[in-house]
């Protein structure tokens, strides 16, 4: 994926990603998609790269909570119809 690079870490993998989601919300608007899931099982290994700028930031449940405020304004900027859904957490029931 060109739009993110999954080695990025901290402010530059939370920015590629809220480009990344106007990319996909924008390219999938025209056939209808409307249901976005922000960073499935976001405590895995790589929601842990994408969200923590060091190994003692992993699975803060706070750094998922800031990437939800922040994407959900720009799925809605993308398309005005769209539905956020969080993720669900890796290892849960």
């Amino acid at each position: 994926n060109t739009v993110f690079d999954m080695p990025k870490k901290g402010t530059d993998a939370f920015n590629a990603y809220l480009e990344y989601c106007d990319f996909v919300v924008r390219a999938l608007k025209p056939y209808g998609v409307k249901y976005f899931c922000v960073w499935n099982e976001p405590n895995n290994a790589a929601g842990q790269t994408a969200t923590s700028s060091s190994d003692a930031q992993s699975n803060n449940p706070q750094l998922y909570a800031d990437l939800l405020n922040a994407a959900a304004p720009v799925i809605r900027n993308a398309n005005n119809d769209a539905v956020n859904i969080a993720g669900r957490i890796a290892g849960g029931c």
